[in-house]
């Protein structure tokens, strides 16, 4: 198995999606996530399928975009019947539509409405551990370099008002909690 978890996300939460992945990938639990692991050449459905079949978790990112997307609800489909247990993500609030309501409706859901993100991410990597009996430590970065190389990159993928504001007091008490060695 060349991985533990398959992130499935509508397109347009692909930001959310890969801030997920890295997240998670950095506690040392391996992601699938199309398109970035389909390779050239290969049909996109086979290749979604396979890693489906091959998984042992599916984190499906809730939102509007999921509700109108026929591809998540596919994934999902394809995973509650293959016995894959799924963790639901909701980034928005929606209830989902009558195709994964249906697949969903007993699942334990994570809700990441509120800011901010790693927060939610942080919870979620602990649930995909646990359901994987594993105990994994995260890896934390090590440097003032890594740590602002880590805000750069949140502050690229977060949603406008997840970013953090100069002048805001917690941002003002992480800024300097990074800039120490730990």
């Amino acid at each position: 198995m060349s991985h533990e978890v398959f992130i499935s996300h509508a397109s347009r939460d692909k930001r959310v999606a890969d801030a997920m992945c890295a997240r998670l990938e950095q506690r040392g639990l391996r992601c699938w996530i199309a398109p970035r692991d389909i390779q050239p050449g290969t049909s996109y459905g086979a290749a979604i399928l396979h890693a489906i079949n091959d998984t042992r978790v599916m984190v499906v990112i809730l939102s509007n975009q999921a509700n109108l997307s026929r591809h998540v609800a596919k994934e999902v489909e394809r995973a509650v019947a293959k016995g894959v247990p799924v963790i639901p993500f909701r980034i928005e609030d929606i209830v989902p539509n009558k195709d994964l309501e249906y697949f969903l409706s007993a699942e334990h859901w994570l809700d990441a409405i509120n800011p901010p993100l790693e927060q939610h991410l942080q919870k979620l990597g602990a649930a995909v551990q646990g359901l994987l009996g594993m105990d994994r430590p995260e890896t934390q970065p090590e440097t003032t370099e890594q740590w602002a190389t880590a805000e750069r990159q949140f502050q690229e993928i977060a949603p406008d008002e997840w970013r953090w504001r100069s002048g805001n007091r917690l941002v003002t008490w992480l800024r300097k909690l990074l800039a120490e060695e730990p």
